[in-house]
């Protein structure tokens, strides 16, 4: 019994999702990061263009696709239980490449967004960051309707 009043406990505790409230977050979460990452917010990240794009793939594929979907369009099969739903890289405002690659590192307070920087060397996150990129670049075709 006891383990049931836990569980019950700690749901309560948890806010409820507001999909409306989903921009502030986003921009709370700018905000945060240009905070915590200073100046180099908007410098470059070293390494990301000689970043091994094939890792980037492999990373994106084990880790990345359940819920951002093969594309990177937040349409991944754990997706349609996530609150927030994971983000669609290939709509809306993007972070700078340095923002992105910390939420990568260290999850997104909130959401589903777990850190992989504590399971993952520093190259794999950036190949998958770049890999990232190279979906953005290349967005699926819309399907024949």
């Amino acid at each position: 019994m006891l383990p049931l009043l836990l569980v019950l406990a700690c749901a309560g505790s948890i806010a409820p999702y507001d999909e409306a409230k989903e921009p502030e977050r986003r921009a709370t979460l700018e905000t945060s990061l240009r905070t915590e990452l200073g100046a180099t917010y908007d410098q470059p990240v070293p390494g990301l263009d000689a970043a091994d794009l094939a890792l980037g793939k492999e990373v994106w594929y084990k880790n990345c696709d359940a819920c951002h979907g093969a594309h990177g369009q937040g349409d991944g099969p754990r997706a349609v239980r996530m609150k927030p739903r994971p983000t669609n890289f290939l709509v809306g405002q993007q972070l700078s490449d340095a923002g992105e690659l910390q939420v990568i590192r260290e999850g997104s307070p909130g959401t589903g967004m777990p850190a992989f920087g504590r399971g993952l060397p520093d190259h794999h996150l950036v190949a998958v960051y770049r890999y990232l990129q190279w979906l953005r670049a290349h967005p699926p075709a819309p399907e024949d309707e």
